[in-house]
This record gives C-alpha cells, structure tokens and sequence, in this order.
C-alpha cells in the first residue's frame, strides 16, 4: 500500500525527489516555503504534497545563477 502513496503523476515532483535532487532537507524546504523562496506546493490526495517539476526546475536554475528565488 506504501507504494500507492508514491506520487507518480507526471510533472510533479514530490519532496523525496526534490530533496535528493536539489540536494536540501524537507525541512529546507518548508522553511523556503513558509518564507515565500520556494514554490507552491501542490496538495494531493491522502495527505500528500508534491510541486510542478517546471516550478522547481525554474527555481533551482534562478538560484544557481545568483537569484534570491
């Protein structure tokens, strides 16, 4: 049942992907989040989170060339 909750839609990207691919905690994350750094999140059923690949994409690049978010 675990692997139901996996979130497999495509164009989204759920926070085990994007902490090992941005290479951040969850906790990082939501403290972006809770300032307004960090894309919206999407809300998904059976209390899961993921973002827009393109979201986070766009954000990682903006920050890897000196861009505050």
């Amino acid at each position: 049942m675990a692997a139901d909750l996996i979130v497999s839609e495509p164009g989204l990207q759920h926070y085990l992907d994007a902490e090992h691919n941005l290479s951040v905690s969850y906790s990082t994350i939501r403290r972006l989040e809770h300032r307004g750094d960090f894309p919206k999140r999407c809300k998904l059923p059976f209390r899961r989170v993921a973002w827009q690949r393109r979201d986070v994409d766009a954000w990682a690049h903006s920050v890897a060339n000196g861009g505050e978010s």
